[in-house]
């Protein structure tokens, strides 16, 4: 029989593999929801860009059509009415009103 000693090193030993075991679950769920954060920081930035990227070219379309170099862009929505081309991006609309050409 081994000495009571020896028992309870083992109990303590099999006591502490089973918190680690338990701590590397949380660990795993604790990194599962950190990757699933950082992919929704990364899908926010990205919306950001992406709406930058469209309010500089709405901009740069309506100083073209100030200066007179296209013609058929006739101006944001809350300036006409009239015919509507819509473009959605992740619920954002950004509206101009346009002349269809002759090609289209």
């Amino acid at each position: 029989m081994p000495p009571p000693a020896y028992v309870e090193c083992r109990r303590q030993a099999e006591k502490a593999r089973a918190a680690e075991a338990a701590a590397q679950q949380q660990v795993a769920g604790l990194e599962a929801a950190l990757r699933e954060v950082r992919g929704r920081v990364e899908q926010r930035r990205a919306d950001i860009t992406s709406q930058t990227s469209q309010g500089a070219v709405v901009k740069a379309l309506m100083e073209a059509r100030r200066r007179g170099d296209i013609d058929g862009i006739h101006g944001r929505l809350g300036e006409y009415r009239g015919r509507l081309v819509e473009s959605a991006w992740y619920g954002k609309r950004q509206c101009m009103l346009l002349e269809q050409s002759a090609h289209l």
